[in-house]
């Protein structure tokens, strides 16, 4: 039998009683006790009864309901308390990476302007303008992909990874130029930002918005399976498609004519105009390796590479506009090629619309 402490109060007495009768001992509760005691406290639970009651009441080894609820309160209250600051730092985060996402779309959105503007100031001041001008505008409508493959997220991607090192290639070599000096700032300020924006760019790409891992050990690893896959990318000659092998051509011819005026550079230790023209055909060359791949994977209809379809067959046909040389024949069968292929798959992605 366990100890209680007797009140004096009615209510209180009653519940003793109670509690003795389902002890076992045998007491019985008076009919008339009980009727009376009922009129004070309808139940000896309810909340007037428990409000009555001075003394702690414990039975069998139960815990109360109330402690029960007070630890889960302050179990709750820990949580919420333990979930506060990993909330505000989920925050910060979100806000830190949506800042990078906006200064980076904002680099595009410079680098697509000032190349066109740079464009334009050629096809006035330049001779061959046509041909002059396919080098920076190739990198305005590179840059312009380049924008909106940052909004959708997408810069981890091979292809984007490889177009932002395209980017940043023609940045470098023609930063220091000296028709870039002519020019004045807005040459040497576009390609500032873009060495500036594309780092950035192949970075968020490499370890994402969040910009984690080890840089040089994830730079090593990609530069390294990145060389190893175009070395298998250009062993693929007939093997995967007619198509592809006609990429596989335009590719070779570009890079030939790329290393021939690299090593011109050499031999005359001489930057400015050769210079720009290397820049040129290092992004055609990318460009055109670029849709090769795509066309290995059967990836063509893909907007991305329509638009590198069509524009380097316009920077194509302005190369072939030079005239003169067996050169500009294989410039302009190329860039009939690529725009029927840029064409082709124009209509095939709208017939998978439909």
């Amino acid at each position: 039998m366990k100890l209680f402490t007797i009140a004096t109060t009615s209510s209180s007495s009653f519940i003793i009683l109670l509690l003795l009768a389902k002890s076992g001992s045998g007491f019985q509760v008076p009919p008339s006790l009980l009727a009376h005691t009922s009129r004070l406290c309808p139940s000896p639970l309810s909340p007037p009864c428990r409000r009555r009651m001075q003394f702690p009441l414990q039975i069998s080894d139960e815990k109360d309901d109330d402690d029960g609820d007070s630890t889960n309160n302050k179990n709750d209250e820990a949580k919420n308390d333990n979930d506060a600051p990993t909330a505000a730092t989920d925050t910060a985060l979100e806000r830190k990476i949506a800042g990078r996402k906006k200064r980076v779309v904002a680099g595009y959105t410079i680098m697509t302007a000032g190349y066109s503007l740079y464009s334009l100031l050629l096809l006035t001041l330049a001779r061959a303008p046509l041909y002059n001008v396919s080098g920076p505008l190739m990198t305005a409508g590179i840059s312009y992909i380049m924008k909106g493959a940052a909004s959708a997220g997408r810069l981890a991607s091979d292809t984007y990874k490889r177009l932002n090192l395209t980017l940043l290639g023609y940045g470098l070599i023609t930063f220091t130029t000296e028709i870039g000096l002519t020019l004045g700032p807005l040459w040497l300020i576009t390609n500032l930002v873009t060495i500036v924006n594309c780092i950035k760019g192949y970075g968020y790409g490499l370890k994402g918005w969040e910009l984690q891992g080890e840089t040089v050990a994830m730079f090593k690893d990609d530069i390294k399976s990145g060389l190893k896959s175009n070395v298998e990318c250009m062993k693929q000659i007939l093997k995967p498609n007619k198509i592809s092998t006609g990429y596989w051509v335009a590719t070779v011819i570009s890079a030939f004519v790329m290393l021939q005026k690299g090593w011109e550079l050499l031999v005359t230790m001489k930057c400015g105009l050769g210079m720009v023209d290397f820049a040129r055909y290092f992004v055609m060359t990318n460009v055109l390796f670029t849709v090769k791949d795509a066309s290995d994977r059967k990836r063509l209809e893909g907007t991305t590479f329509i638009q590198l379809n069509l524009m380097a067959s316009l920077a194509m046909l302005s190369w072939a506009s030079l005239g003169g040389s067996i050169g500009s024949i294989l410039y302009a069968l190329i860039s009939g090629f690529l725009a029927v292929r840029g064409v082709s798959s124009i209509r095939t992605k709208q017939q998978q619309k439909q």
